[in-house]
Parts: C-alpha cells; sequence; structure tokens
C-alpha cells in the first residue's frame, strides 16, 4: 500500500490501527475512489461474507458492521481519542460484548441499531421481522 497517498488522518488513523491491531496489517487497502484514504475489512469468523469495515474517507473514521456503521472524527473531538472511541466499538464488537439488531418489514431492511448482548432476548422476541448480528453467531427473531 502506498502510504505516502494518504491524507493526514488516514496516515494518523492507520498508524494507531496497526499499532492497536498489527494482525490486520495485509487487510489494508486504499479506496479506489479516494486515494488518500484506506479501508479494511475484516472477515467475521461466522461467515466471510460479513465483515468489520473501517475507514478514512472524507477524513473521518467509519466502522461498520451488517448494516450499521458510525462515524468517528467529523466534530471538535481530537483525532486520537475519535480513534480510542472507535477501537472502543471495535472491540465491543468483536469480543461480543455489542451486536447489531436489524429490521426488517415485508422482507426489505430499513433500520439498524447497535444493542447491549444483554438485550438480545427482548430483541429477537419483536418476532421474525429482526435479525441480530453478532461477531461470532447471529440470530433470527422469533
Amino acid at each position: 500500500m502506498e502510504i505516502e497517498a494518504l491524507d493526514e488522518f488516514s496516515i494518523l488513523m492507520l498508524k494507531l490501527l496497526l499499532k492497536a491491531y498489527p494482525q490486520w496489517d495485509n487487510l489494508i487497502q486504499v479506496d479506489d475512489d479516494y486515494k488518500e484514504a484506506f479501508y479494511i475489512n475484516i472477515p467475521s469468523p461466522q461467515s466471510s461474507k460479513l465483515t468489520l469495515g473501517i475507514s478514512t474517507v472524507n477524513e473521518e473514521l467509519t466502522v461498520g458492521y451488517g448494516n450499521y456503521h458510525s462515524h468517528f472524527g467529523w466534530s471538535d473531538v481530537p483525532d486520537e481519542e475519535s480513534f480510542r472511541l472507535a477501537k472502543e466499538m471495535i472491540d465491543e464488537i468483536i469480543n461480543d460484548k455489542i451486536l447489531v439488531a436489524e429490521f426488517y418489514e415485508n422482507g426489505e431492511f430499513y433500520q439498524s441499531e447497535v444493542i447491549e448482548t444483554e438485550e438480545l432476548d427482548a430483541y429477537l422476541s419483536l418476532g421474525h421481522d429482526v435479525r441480530v448480528i453478532g461477531w461470532n453467531e447471529s440470530y433470527a427473531g422469533r
């Protein structure tokens, strides 16, 4: 990867990311549409099609899993603090402390939100239009 092409924000985020997760080094890629940004897709243990996505497009750190994503670094928060908050979310996802609840209507996705693991049963009881995605396992509403 050509780190020289990355913008200052992306270089800092990449250094912090690789310090925290050196095992993901070979997964880093430059975005074709935004040469100054990087992205990474980390496959979930349950399916290579389900990935934890991290990118720095538009000088913000975006973390996404399933149909949910969150942005860090676009406010007055210092860059290092933005990374710390993003890392906290990443760690919670890969350690199954938070899950992504996806809501469907007539089979069409319309909303998602992050939930605590302890809330799993309550969300699954909402019915068949709910799917909850964890890092190691996914669940269908009942």
